[in-house]
């Protein structure tokens, strides 16, 4: 059995993971968008000091896996998903993945409970450069998420990584179509 942890930092805090594993079999839990409360600040920081908190256990082969994850947001809820991916091709240094989730959203408050489903597809050369696109649809609503992805690993340690992530993403629903949203990170992760 294996430790692992990790912090990275970002414009929305400090995002914290830590699991175990034995080669197929993991389970990890997790704190993002950690905010360190300064009890000097005036004002005085209001709000619930993460983004999200959560836990998941996940099972993978060199095929595919699976993962079940339950997530605690504050003032929205919790949400319970289920993920799976299947290796399509790999062929010396390209390989084609596919992926899809079920989420159920179990909302605080008067807002109904509701599901969204997705799926997609991720081409990758060499685990260094990526290429990704999806759809997610939220059945009740009548709408749909489209989205594209690129990334670039610019650095790679045993210990460390420096990525470089794009992307733009796009809804539709009853209402209309709407722009696509470009989007953009610059992520550096630490093992300890």
């Amino acid at each position: 059995m294996e430790a692992q942890g990790s912090l990275t930092k970002d414009l929305s805090g400090k995002n914290l993971t830590m699991g175990l594993t034995n080669g197929v079999a993991s389970g990890n839990v997790f704190v993002n968008g950690y905010k360190d409360a300064n009890p000097k600040a005036i004002p005085r920081p209001t709000g619930p000091s993460f983004a999200d908190a959560g836990a998941n256990l996940g099972v993978k082969s060199p095929s595919g896996g699976a993962q079940l994850e339950a997530t605690n947001i504050p003032k929205f809820g919790n949400q319970l998903t289920a993920s799976a991916n299947v290796n399509l091709l790999k062929h010396n240094d390209h390989k084609v993945d596919a992926h899809a989730f079920v989420t159920k959203n179990l909302r605080e408050g008067p807002v109904p409970n509701y599901t969204s489903h997705g799926g997609g597809v991720k081409y990758s050369y060499k685990d260094t450069v990526g290429l990704g696109a999806s759809r997610t649809s939220i059945p009740i609503a009548k709408m749909h998420e489209n989205s594209v992805t690129g990334n670039v690993n610019l650095h790679q340690t045993p210990t460390s990584s420096l990525d470089l992530n794009v992307g733009a993403r796009q809804t539709t629903s009853p209402f209309g179509r709407g722009q696509w949203q470009q989007n953009g990170a610059l992520t550096f992760r630490k093992q300890f």
